[in-house]
């Protein structure tokens, strides 16, 4: 991969549609239970009426924060 490092506080995980342009699409593995828990969190937020309900979503969410966190550490 040989693209620009960005700062991850700079990331939008989730941007507008039409504008995923540089996404990769990744395959993960993941614990039964770690899938039904993002699999209700989902839901909650579609039942809202919220934006972002997919598991994907809520994936990308979850990294720009733990990227946010280490970032911070890194510095320290």
């Amino acid at each position: 991969m040989d693209r620009k490092r960005k700062n991850p506080g700079n990331i939008e995980p989730n941007p507008a549609q039409g504008q995923k342009g540089d996404f990769e699409r990744l395959t993960i593995t993941m614990p039964m239970d770690m899938v039904e828990m993002l699999e209700k969190i989902r839901m909650q937020r579609k039942r809202a009426k919220q934006k972002n309900t997919t598991i994907s979503s809520l994936i990308r969410e979850a990294v720009v924060e733990w990227l946010n966190k280490n970032a911070r550490e890194d510095r320290d």
